[in-house]
């Protein structure tokens, strides 16, 4: 899913194998062989189903051989993609926990009027809320 095609290439040298042997129960305990050497001998990846972890792959071959800069390996942009929306779904629920707090105004507290400090418009664009939003929360 995440390269978006049925086979791939990648680079590597092998020093590690699975032992053959261990693959059924591997599987039969939730282990997903995604990804086998040509001939169909060799583990290459192994994932967990998303309803067990969010982002779970391990490979024997290197994605950071084929990364660069202004074109990342999609691995690296999955597990990136995959640790910012397990943020944002954390940060939405512990928001939706918070018990209510009086208004500034009923408490005797000022708060700022005015363009949002740079760390606060960062905060809130990562967490997909207004700044005053924000600000108002503390």
């Amino acid at each position: 899913k995440i390269y978006g095609a049925p086979e791939i290439s990648e680079r590597h040298r092998h020093r590690y194998e699975v032992n053959q042997k261990y693959l059924p129960t591997l599987s039969e305990h939730g282990l997903v062989i995604s990804g086998l050497s040509p001939d169909g001998k060799f583990v290459e990846m192994v994932e967990l189903p998303q309803s067990e972890h969010p982002w779970f792959l391990g490979c024997q071959f290197h994605p950071e051989y084929k990364s660069k800069p202004t074109e990342p390996h999609p691995l690296f942009v999955s597990y990136i993609a995959a640790a910012l929306a397990h943020k944002h779904e954390r940060d939405r629920s512990e928001r939706q926990e918070r018990t209510p707090v009086e208004p500034a105004e009923t408490v005797g507290l000022a708060i700022p009027v005015g363009e949002p400090s740079p760390e606060i418009a960062r905060v809130a664009h990562d967490a997909e809320l207004e700044p005053a939003e924000l600000q108002a929360e503390g």
